[in-house]
């Protein structure tokens, strides 16, 4: 009976300290990669993320600041329902004084 436990606490032991390797390895490895990224990468994964539409009108979240200014720039034509932070964006380019980020109110029934 006392061989079993011995066995049983080796068994976690060894659990205990691969999980800890493993999870050493893993922040190692996203250390590396982001000190290897430009500054304006946010993320190892995805910058912006697609939230669905209503009809013809599309979402997004953005995480990375620098990717939502270049998006925005890119799409000023087509925003519309613009968060303070979009418009803020616009604010200082040159079609932003004529564009002023509209707002689509759904009708009640």
């Amino acid at each position: 009976m006392a061989t079993e436990y011995g066995t049983w606490q080796l068994g976690l032991a060894v659990s205990i300290l691969l999980i800890a390797g493993i999870a050493l390895v893993d922040w190692l490895a996203v250390k590396l990669i982001r000190r290897a990224s430009p500054r304006n990468c946010y993320l190892i994964g995805r910058a912006v993320h697609y939230l669905g539409s209503d009809g013809p009108c599309h979402s997004f979240d953005l995480k990375s600041a620098f990717y939502a200014s270049d998006f925005v720039l890119a799409n000023h034509h087509k925003i519309v329902n613009a968060s303070v932070r979009v418009a803020s964006i616009l604010k200082g380019t040159k079609f932003g004084d004529y564009q002023v980020p509209r707002r689509i109110l759904k009708k009640s029934k």
